[in-house]
């Protein structure tokens, strides 16, 4: 039977669907156009040959309207159908725990049972065509795992699949099936995302609508199966299909890395350096510690000698005993009149007096202040709250022995990075101590907090952002929240996420760092928005350029050189003030 020069377009409003009918009606095509927005639709066909257009608003989920919509266009040819193109679908972009179930439901429903209503109602109009062609929309998402794509890729790997078989059981009904696979890129349901993949940057790809048109109807007289859209797009898919899995992972992996624009080139090669690795989360937690110390010890800050530095062991309890190193600044340590006593990061799991020792040795000779570094019990051989309970019994021995330790017990704090700075938190907040073995005896004068931890949920936009790539992801900050909680519903526990009580009243002044390119962004800012809430004396500095765990690359970086150079002279002066 001769081909006849008719298509049913299913979303034929979207920007692919719309430049697909524009080039076949200039062709001579008669179109069947079908989309949930019948009135763009109209907008669209209004000066077009009546003749030749039928507009029909449906669901493809909607098994009624589909059919009739499908039948009356049929009805016009001879209950003939020459050409069938799938353009339905819908996008949520969105990591799996963060897209609702509805959201999921929706996507897998309208992607695969829609492609699935569409082609059994149409098979007898294609199948009396005799010379009919059937062009599903697959997506690059089948063969790139990009999270944020999850049940949109699977839906659509779901279509890729389904087209396939059902090309080997229509052939024998001269129907030919196949599909089209355009790359993320300038299609309109991408283009309305909040965030694009950094991985449609780096494969270079460009399309747009029009191109991807142009391909579909150069398909219909096709004989690939599976036909990308562009050469260089091509070439790219065809190239990612035949690799092994266990390289298309890492290298897939690799492409969709976050792009850290802005981040200072020096921390960026670092992370890049570190990121090649197997992670450090996959390490048991004696050799991470081993690790974490020697890139410190390679990366971090140099030493500083002019400063006094005095070990002791200092027994807390009848039982403990906490090792302790002094600092003294060298100028005039006798009439230094601040102090500070100090909480190493490491996520209460790696770090000790050594990994943080240069900073504190930079801390106190740069700003002036005696620095009281504290060797608290790490998990997991001491989980939850065996850091905190330390803590406290360290900040209550050190107010108690200020002539022994030669300090002015008119201006002491406390401060600490990371992990360290969410200790401080607690310690500063004397009600979140009420379920403690101990409680402060006196509150700290002010706090210094760098880049810390304040919920132990990890939902924040920064999570998702920033979770792989740099030298703190989502891996060992779940390493980390898993090796110190004794169990999950410790979570939302003020003493583990500070954030989740919004009373800091009780706050001393504070001195927050936070940097950009954090997975822990987001608590430091939504901390300081309650603290200046609450009128607690706020001094921040929030760094643009820097990522978390900035001190331990700073022997190569100048910017992070600069930076300290500003936060010590700026702390001197929030402390005197």
């Amino acid at each position: 039977m001769m081909k006849l020069k008719n298509v049913f377009i299913t979303g034929a409003a979207s920007g692919i669907g719309k430049a697909t009918a524009e080039k076949l009606y200039a062709q001579g095509w008669s179109l069947g156009l079908l989309d949930q927005n019948i009135e763009q639709l109209q907008t669209l066909t209004q000066e077009w040959d009546s003749k030749r257009i039928y507009c029909y608003h449906a669901d493809i989920t909607d098994v009624s309207a589909l059919q009739a919509a499908i039948s009356d266009f049929c009805g016009h040819f001879d209950d003939c159908l020459s050409v069938l193109i799938n353009n339905a679908g819908i996008l949520r972009v969105g990591r799996f725990e963060d897209v609702s179930l509805q959201d999921h439901k929706l996507t897998i429903d309208i992607n695969i049972t829609g492609t699935i209503n569409l082609c059994h109602m149409a098979f007898p109009y294609l199948r009396k065509s005799g010379n009919a062609t059937v062009i599903n929309l697959s997506s690059a998402s089948t063969v790139y795992g990009i999270p944020e794509f999850n049940s949109y890729s699977a839906s659509k790997s779901a279509i890729k699949a389904f087209t396939e078989a059902l090309s080997l059981e229509w052939r024998e009904y001269g129907i030919r099936v196949c599909d089209v696979v355009p790359p993320f890129v300038a299609t309109n349901m991408l283009a309305t995302q909040k965030a694009v993949p950094p991985i449609v940057s780096r494969l270079g790809v460009d399309v747009v609508a029009e191109d991807v048109a142009e391909t579909i109807i150069s398909q219909i007289n096709g004989w690939l199966i599976h036909r990308p859209v562009s050469v260089k797009f091509g070439l790219t898919h065809f190239l990612t299909e035949i690799l092994p899995t266990f390289v298309r992972r890492p290298a897939i992996q690799f492409l969709n890395r976050p792009s850290f624009k802005g981040l200072d080139p020096v921390q960026h090669w670092i992370c890049r350096f570190i990121a090649a690795g197997p992670g450090l989360h996959r390490f048991p937690v004696p050799q991470m510690r081993t690790i974490y110390k020697t890139l410190d010890a390679l990366l971090g800050l140099p030493e500083e000698t002019h400063v006094q530095v005095e070990e002791r062991r200092i027994s807390v309890t009848d039982e403990q005993q906490l090792g302790i190193r002094i600092y003294r600044p060298v100028q005039d340590p006798a009439h230094t009149s601040a102090s500070m006593v100090f909480f190493h990061g490491g996520g209460c799991v790696i770090g000790d007096l050594d990994t943080h020792d240069n900073f504190c040795r930079q801390l106190s000779k740069s700003s002036n202040i005696n620095v009281i570094s504290v060797g608290y019990r790490l998990a997991p051989e001491a989980t939850f709250p065996a850091a905190i309970v330390d803590a406290i019994h360290a900040w209550n021995w050190v107010c108690k022995h200020t002539d022994e330790l030669q300090i002015s017990d008119h201006s002491i704090g406390i401060g600490g990075d990371s992990a360290g700075g969410y200790i401080s938190a607690v310690v500063g907040r004397r009600s979140l101590q009420d379920t403690l073995s101990v409680q402060v005896e006196r509150k700290p004068d002010y706090q210094f907090i760098m880049y810390p931890v304040f919920d132990f949920r990890f939902q924040s936009e920064a999570q998702k952002l920033y979770g792989q790539g740099l030298i703190l992801t989502s891996n060992m900050m779940n390493l980390f929240r898993n090796s110190y909680l004794n169990s999950p519903d410790e979570i939302t526990l003020p003493q583990v996420s500070p954030l989740l009580d919004e009373d800091v009243s009780e706050s001393p002044a504070t001195f927050m760092v936070t940097t950009e390119f954090d997975v822990l962004r987001d608590d430091g800012l939504a901390y300081v928005k309650l603290l200046k809430d609450a009128g607690i004396k706020v001094k921040h500095i929030h760094l643009q350029d820097s990522t978390h765990g900035f001190l331990s690359m700073a022997r190569f970086s100048k910017a992070i050189k600069r930076h300290l150079s500003s936060i010590y002279q700026e702390l001197a002066e929030f402390i005197n003030d």
